[in-house]
């Protein structure tokens, strides 16, 4: 990974070749998806049919297969491109840069010393250099960036929620069966940990209903509330010991997780160090 500075020159003016809708793995966070369903004008729930999988949270490539025999992103195109570009999501907007926030700010990068341009689209060198700022401006990258780190909130959020159950429950609380989850998620795929979470709570924690798609920040935190409020209610029908509730948030947390680029591992910390 290299760090770029915001002034930093790179071939960055797009070629419109589509090499960047083959062959990647695009994660979504629940406000991206009602994003993207509003601008294909389908609801959450049929759009997450047609374009979505691992339950909710990552974008389908089974399109047609480029020269490099990778397979398009559902939503592209080969004659007109993306369909769902003013709708994209924050991944797509930034590439070939990442983001990330180390100790609370935020830095922008490629993947590996080259960028990633140059091999996929090599005449990218001949058009015009942009800095890293004058791309981003370019790429409307505010309301991804605010879903992104509100989702990012939600997640460790419900971490935490979990964490103090445990603090508070004592011997409510099995904390070696939470410990077990952990352990069971650190062996599987992220396909494979996606149905760690019961079906009757997918719904609710990848396409929430109702909720105000022009606003991704209060989209997010009111989905947030939602999820609280559920597992609440859930807990409160438990007859018996708090670790079924634990380990409701910790799934929801863990299912979000890669919508946000967060680490199981970090999550665990939260939960049981």
């Amino acid at each position: 990974m290299k760090l770029l500075a915001l002034d930093a020159q790179l071939p960055l003016t797009c070629t419109r070749e589509g090499a960047c809708c083959h062959g990647h793995v695009i994660w979504v966070n629940p406000w991206e998806v009602a994003n993207l369903a509003a601008g294909q004008g389908l609801s959450v729930t049929d759009f997450c049919t047609q374009a979505i999988d691992c339950r909710g949270t990552r974008l389908r490539f089974e399109g047609a297969v480029d020269r490099r025999g990778k397979a398009s992103c559902g939503l592209y195109d080969p004659q007109r491109g993306c369909t769902a570009h003013a709708h994209r999501p924050l991944t797509c907007r930034l590439y070939p840069l990442g983001r990330s926030r180390l100790e609370g700010v935020i830095h922008y990068y490629h993947a590996g010393e080259e960028l990633p341009c140059l091999q996929a689209c090599p005449s990218v060198s001949d058009l015009p250099s942009q800095s890293v700022h004058e791309y981003l401006l370019g790429q409307d990258i505010t309301r991804g960036e605010v879903a992104h780190d509100a989702y990012a909130r939600v997640v460790y959020g419900l971490a935490a929620v979990a964490r103090r159950i445990i603090d508070l429950g004592g011997p409510e609380v099995d904390a070696g069966r939470v410990q077990g989850f952990f352990e069971q998620c650190a062996t599987l795929s992220l396909e494979a940990r996606a149905s760690i979470l019961p079906q009757v709570w997918m719904e609710l924690a990848t396409a929430p209903k109702g909720l105000d798609v022009s606003d991704p920040l209060a989209f997010a935190e009111a989905h947030g509330a939602l999820l609280t409020s559920a597992v609440q209610r859930a807990a409160a029908s438990i007859d018996g010991p708090l670790t079924e509730a634990v380990i409701l948030y910790v799934a929801l947390s863990v299912h979000l997780a890669p919508t946000v680029g967060a680490d199981c591992s970090v999550l665990r910390q939260i939960v049981l160090d």
